[in-house]
């Protein structure tokens, strides 16, 4: 997050007055933010690699196989769906949110499913490389590409 984002609204009611205290606990819920900023980065890149790794087994993996990823891909997306907005990344919401609908509603993994969250995840690395609550024509094709959907 950075320096000149403001503070959720959450923290905002907090922060009263203009003495001290108000400024040490702003100060203090500035550096747990950041932090906890950067450690969601870091997750979601392992994340975002694990979803490559069950797509790659996917491939060659028997019908039991496939349902144990099936659920694992799930529940990965699942929680880069649940994250995003709240660190600045709506358009990663959205693609978790997509590939949670994929897995839901499709019962067969073939090729053209598996290019579509290939394609997916793809799109996850592009918008983790820019800052959070970025806007770009990069992001908004994908955004783009997920609304014709």
């Amino acid at each position: 997050m950075s320096e000149n984002q403001d503070i959720p609204d959450v923290f905002k009611n907090v922060f009263h007055s203009e003495d001290e205290e108000s400024k040490r606990l702003e100060n203090q819920a500035h550096k747990v933010i950041q932090s906890l900023s950067q450690t969601y980065l870091k997750n979601v890149h392992v994340q975002i690699s694990d979803l490559e790794r069950y797509i790659e087994q996917i491939h060659q993996a028997n019908l039991e196989h496939r349902l144990e990823l099936e659920d694992n891909i799930f529940r990965i997306a699942h929680n880069i769906k649940g994250q995003g907005l709240t660190f600045g990344y709506p358009l990663l919401t959205a693609l978790g949110k997509h590939i949670c609908d994929l897995v839901r509603h499709v019962h067969m993994w073939d090729n053209s499913l598996i290019d579509i969250v290939e394609k997916d995840i793809m799109d996850m690395k592009t918008v983790i490389d820019f800052p959070a609550n970025t806007q770009n024509d990069i992001l908004n094709k994908i955004e783009q590409r997920l609304d014709k959907k």
